[in-house]
């Protein structure tokens, strides 16, 4: 019984639908299309394959990057494999420049950059006195004179 009730309410579904999509006027025959325009993908850039090329993309990328372009880094690219050489102010940079020549297609990025800036140190603790009032020179109540 389920079964066939189910194939009924399919059936009532099915033939609904299609009255809604038919046009009951006839002196009128207006069709409205809708489409949806797919975005056109962006053409793959092509990854640099050979060392000369992935060399020249990571020299561009580290000249064009403002907070590493003033560094002078240094690359080589050997086997696929890049070598960063040189120093910066910060783990950041350093850290910047092995992702960008990562994205140049280099299949492995040797990180030898030396972080030259110097560690924070915290500031030594104020000396208390042993002098009253803490160093500071006494001050007396004296009311004042008439």
């Amino acid at each position: 019984m389920k079964k066939l009730m189910m194939s009924i309410a399919t059936v009532a579904l099915c033939v609904a639908g299609g009255y809604a999509q038919t046009n009951t006027n006839s002196n009128q025959s207006t069709t409205t299309t809708t489409t949806k325009t797919a975005k056109t993908a962006k053409p793959a850039k092509t990854m640099p394959t050979s060392d000369a090329d992935i060399q020249q993309c990571i020299t561009s990328k580290l000249a064009k990057a403002p907070k590493l372009s003033k560094d002078n880094l240094q690359s080589t690219v050997g086997g696929g494999v890049a070598t960063l050489t040189g120093s910066v102010p910060d783990a950041g940079s350093k850290g910047g420049a092995g992702s960008l020549a990562k994205s140049c297609g280099a299949k492995s990025v040797v990180n030898t950059i030396t972080v030259t800036a110097k560690p924070k140190m915290p500031k030594p603790a104020k000396e208390k006195s042993n002098t009253p009032n803490g160093g500071k020179p006494a001050t007396t109540n004296t009311p004042p004179s008439n």
